[in-house]
């Protein structure tokens, strides 16, 4: 389990031990969400500068930093196969990122800023918003081999 916290701290968890794992504190901004990959392998935190940063989780290495977002990012989550990573923003929009390249992928628009949840389905084919009042929102996950390789070819990345 990883948490984050306005100390601008991150603790990872062992929840099988009852002990920290790892713990982080040289985050740069305050920290509103904290999550791990489902492979344990990375951990994405969401702060009040406006950026996403991908660590490593054993080390704490940062290892990408993702930008776009015009408010606080208040929610982050990856996808079932942690290819993709979507973070919600106090600027009323979801952003989607793939995680490997960084790259940025979608803007999905028509999140309430007050989102309490965002993530995605269990079979990574929907993105899921749900606000304070629990009002639901819900996107189709495109085809995103296509929309990568187009997106890497716009970068020059090809």
């Amino acid at each position: 389990l990883a948490s984050g916290s306005d100390d601008r701290t991150v603790v990872i968890w062992d929840l099988y031990e009852d002990m920290k794992y790892s713990y982080f504190d040289s985050e740069s901004a305050n920290v509103y969400s904290s999550k791990l990959s489902p492979d344990g392998k990375y951990l994405a935190s969401g702060s009040d500068d406006h950026t996403v940063v991908i660590k490593d989780a054993k080390s704490g290495t940062i290892l990408k930093t993702l930008e776009g977002h015009l408010y606080d990012v208040n929610l982050v989550s990856f996808s079932p196969d942690g290819k993709y990573l979507v973070g919600s923003s106090w600027d009323g929009i979801v952003k989607v990122w793939d995680v490997e390249s960084g790259l940025y992928l979608q803007t999905l628009k028509g999140n309430p800023p007050s989102s309490k949840f965002v993530g995605f389905t269990s079979d990574g084919r929907k993105i899921i918003s749900e606000d304070k009042y629990g009002e639901v929102l819900q996107w189709d996950f495109p085809p995103l081999d296509e929309l990568i390789e187009k997106t890497k070819k716009w970068a020059g990345m090809k």
